[in-house]
């Protein structure tokens, strides 16, 4: 029996380090042209950067710019064995907060998805997608929500 390939939901990209670094700019940029875009299936549009602390400068200022100014329905989602390398936003832009839970729990986390995403099958995928990552469970994706909105209120 041959099954099909699950399609990857449009509301969420995925950039990932190839041959060990994050280096292109242009990667990064297709990623922000996507996030200023309306969601398509859910309120929110979601960009999960994984081995974020291998971005060479080129790519690291282009995020870094993308992440100073999020568009309010966008979640962007660093994943990194090293949250440490990877820089807060200096003052007197917003700080992006960082909170760690260890490893998701797969039924939190698809039942997060779920509310995100119209359909289960999109759901399931972010969770296949963010199964090996250092991203939060819904609680703390919850609490990551009201600190960035607080941080924003705060800023404008």
């Amino acid at each position: 029996m041959q099954t099909t390939p699950r399609p990857i939901p449009r509301d969420l990209r995925k950039i990932q380090a190839k041959r060990g670094l994050l280096y292109l700019h242009q990667t990064i940029s297709r990623l922000e042209d996507r996030l200023v875009q309306e969601p398509f299936e859910g309120p929110r549009v979601f960009g999960c950067i994984f081995e974020a602390d291998k971005a060479q400068v080129d790519a690291a200022n282009t995020l870094l710019k993308l992440v100073e100014e999020p568009p309010s329905h966008a979640l962007i989602l660093f994943a990194t064995e090293f949250r440490l390398k990877i820089l807060h936003t200096p003052p007197p832009f917003v700080p992006v907060p960082v909170c760690s839970v260890g490893i998701p729990q797969s039924r939190t986390l698809e039942s997060y998805f779920m509310e995100e995403f119209v359909s289960p099958e999109a759901a399931r995928e972010a969770v296949e997608m963010a199964k090996d990552a250092d991203i939060q469970p819904a609680q703390a994706l919850e609490r990551f929500h009201a600190e960035i909105a607080k941080g924003l209120s705060g800023h404008v």
